[in-house]
């Protein structure tokens, strides 16, 4: 049954006009609104119906923004969709936003826009499926394509990506500057270019504030270490700090250390990347760096034009820097319990 108006509109929370204002990308709808409509509608899978009488050429640059099913569930999509709305708002580009299923049984898995001809960009958002692989390969064959934050391998495509390695680099610091000199490292659960980039900053930032770095508490990941016993060890071991390569690592120990009776950050002081808005098990707010998912978008849409002006240059990565978000899960040692 087709997806109506009416559905996203009942969704989202909003009038049946607004929605269809926000679909004819309607400069006077505010673009967090705009955004909310245009994932919604591409979450239902809903299609523009076809008009009989045939169309004006379109003059402005239609951008569409592809993202993986299930990645709705991340926050950084909704952010990384209200930056690309204001972007395309303020330099006059129509956005289509559309959504790639895995094990997709069509003939042509292309996005639908894309095999209408109705886009003349795309932007990459999310981790994709591996048999997405090859259509984002197809796809940048044909029009200009960047990628938030993700290597698309072997594809070679034009970046916008956070300052991963400098903001785990700033953690450190951060922890150093409160008094802790041994502090072990949390990977990630799989393999990302910017998950290698932001452990080169633990070991950066380690460097500079002259800390020991111990190799027998650099983690994989958090289910190498997050069970209470574990923890535990950890502390008696001295360890006064980890630094995990994602929120979603943090909070997996601090559900641990919380079986484990251990207190964050009293006993053990935690930080994240992403500045996501889950708590810990404990209540509290992780102290974390913010990559500042909003402005990846803007800058997402600034990095396809330039391709637009320059379609011959060398792939670029364009760089967007963050901030620490000051959270309740890192304490200041004095020098006797350092």
């Amino acid at each position: 049954m087709p997806v109506t108006l009416a559905a996203i509109a009942k969704q989202v929370g909003v009038s049946k006009a607004t929605v269809s204002r926000a679909l004819r990308n309607d400069r006077l709808i505010h673009p967090e609104t705009r955004s909310l409509i245009l994932e919604a509608a591409a979450r239902a899978g809903y299609e523009r119906p076809t008009r009989k009488r045939r169309q004006p050429e379109v003059s402005c640059t239609r951008i569409l923004l592809v993202f993986p099913s299930g990645a709705q569930t991340h926050y950084a999509l909704p952010a990384y969709l209200k930056g690309v709305t204001r972007a395309c708002t303020d330099a006059g580009c129509q956005l289509v936003v559309e959504e790639l299923r895995p094990g997709s049984e069509s003939s042509n898995p292309l996005p639908r826009g894309h095999q209408l001809g109705k886009v003349d960009a795309a932007i990459i958002a999310e981790r994709h499926y591996p048999e997405h692989l090859q259509v984002i390969a197809e796809m940048a064959n044909r029009i200009p394509a960047v990628s938030i934050q993700w290597e698309r391998s072997p594809t070679k495509l034009d970046m916008v990506s956070a300052y991963n390695a400098q903001g785990i680099q700033t953690l450190v610091q951060h922890l150093y500057e409160n008094g802790h000199r041994k502090i072990g490292w949390v990977g990630a659960q799989y393999d990302a270019s910017f998950f290698a980039d932001r452990q080169a900053g633990f070991f950066r930032g380690c460097i500079d504030c002259n800390l020991k770095i111990d190799f027998a508490h650099l983690y994989r990941n958090s289910q190498n270490i997050s069970t209470p016993a574990r923890l535990l060890q950890i502390v008696k071991a001295g360890i006064t700090a980890l630094v995990c390569s994602c929120d979603w690592e943090a909070i997996q120990i601090g559900r641990a250390a919380l079986l484990a009776g251990l207190r964050i950050p009293e006993d053990l002081s935690l930080t994240g990347f992403d500045a996501g808005p889950e708590l810990l098990a404990n209540g509290k707010l992780l102290t974390s760096y913010d990559p500042n998912f909003t402005e990846l978008g803007r800058l997402a849409v600034k990095a396809v034009l330039q391709r637009f002006k320059d379609p011959g240059a060398p792939h670029m990565t364009y760089m967007q820097e963050g901030r620490i978000h000051a959270g309740e899960t890192v304490t200041k040692l004095t020098a006797s319990s350092a």
